[in-house]
């Protein structure tokens, strides 16, 4: 992560000293934004320009108690969306909709502080995915861009990064995309 931030700001990585948000989110002293994610084997970082950033990503798995994990930190429409997608596909869902909310918080700077039951996410990850709502202050969920995520094969993630208009360019593939 240092030697990839030095790059972005020409500098030494050794020199760069990192901030830290109430929640514990780092941060640089200049115009970028970073923010990174790892799962077993594989991870990812992104940075941002004058943007805010999050990123989460988590490997394909089976989510043996996903029904009863959704009702106790998903919101009530979440847990319904969820439970209306088929059995097969429902792990993929369920990790879908979770790192889309985690990708959010670590985005906003509060980490795991907010309950994941105060704002909703889209689920289905066949469909674009989305901030929906947020208690408290609807104009959030306009502040935010989502992106769906499978930066390996077996992994699955999100991105969100404040504002409209920004493209997402993977360093290490072919993958470009605007939103």
């Amino acid at each position: 992560m240092r030697r990839t931030l030095s790059w972005y700001l020409d500098r030494d990585p050794a020199a760069l000293r990192f901030n830290y948000g109430p929640e514990g989110k780092p941060s640089l002293p200049f115009t970028i934004s970073f923010n990174q994610s790892d799962s077993e084997e594989l991870a990812v970082l992104a940075v941002t320009l004058s943007r805010q950033v999050g990123v989460d990503i988590e490997s394909l798995r089976s989510i043996a108690n996903a029904e009863e994990l959704a009702h106790r930190f998903f919101s009530p429409g979440e847990t319904r969306d969820l439970m209306a997608i088929t059995e097969e596909e429902r792990d993929r869902a369920f990790l879908a909709c979770w790192t889309r909310k985690e990708a959010y918080l670590k985005a906003t700077g509060e980490g795991l502080t907010r309950p994941l039951s105060q704002f909703r996410v889209v689920v289905d990850p066949c469909l674009e995915p989305r901030l929906i709502s947020v208690e408290l202050d609807p104009a959030e969920e306009r502040r935010w861009s989502m992106a769906h995520l499978e930066p390996g094969v077996g992994y699955i993630g999100a991105l969100v990064i404040e504002g409209r208009g920004a493209s997402v360019h993977w360093v290490d593939g072919p993958f470009v995309r605007s939103f």
